[in-house]
């Protein structure tokens, strides 16, 4: 479900020609939910009234900066509300920010190994320079045997 919320969001930026504006307010509203944990529980809540829904639109559009001229994240949040899935806007927030990141030639290099190892970083890698924008994400798995796990 997050999956075409996330691709219709982008569509319409696109479309509007918003991409880097709607992409600033949702790494906005993206703050805010992970800052206010009991915000997702509010606006997941099943039985919220359509005045409800529109205070919650109003606030949440409070927080996006003022980047949203074009209203792109108004109306997506609107329809979000209208279908009640205000509660995948996190998810849809981080993946957005993903989907910015790899517009923009981002690349997430996932090291996973059984033990600390030299810290791969772009400046000790092997490509860096072919990939200026590459990020290393270390994660530790202590049930890992023999190699590492890169991907």
């Amino acid at each position: 479900m997050e999956a075409n919320t996330l691709s219709l969001q982008y569509t319409a930026a696109v479309k509007q020609g918003s991409l880097d504006s709607a992409a600033k307010a949702l790494a906005s509203l993206h703050q805010v939910m992970r800052a206010e944990p009991r915000l997702q529980g509010i606006i997941s809540a099943p039985t919220l009234t359509d005045n409800d829904k529109s205070q919650i639109i109003a606030e949440l559009e409070k927080h996006t900066g003022g980047s949203d001229k074009t209203g792109t994240v108004k109306n997506f949040l609107a329809a979000l509300a209208e279908n009640n899935r205000l509660g995948l806007l996190d998810g849809i927030c981080e993946k957005f920010g993903t989907l910015m990141g790899a517009a923009r030639g981002e690349l997430d290099l996932i090291v996973t190994s059984a033990a600390v190892r030299l810290p791969l970083t772009p400046k000790n890698a092997r490509y860096s320079s072919t990939y200026p924008s590459c990020f290393f994400i270390h994660n530790l798995s202590p049930n890992r045997t023999g190699r590492i796990q890169i991907h």
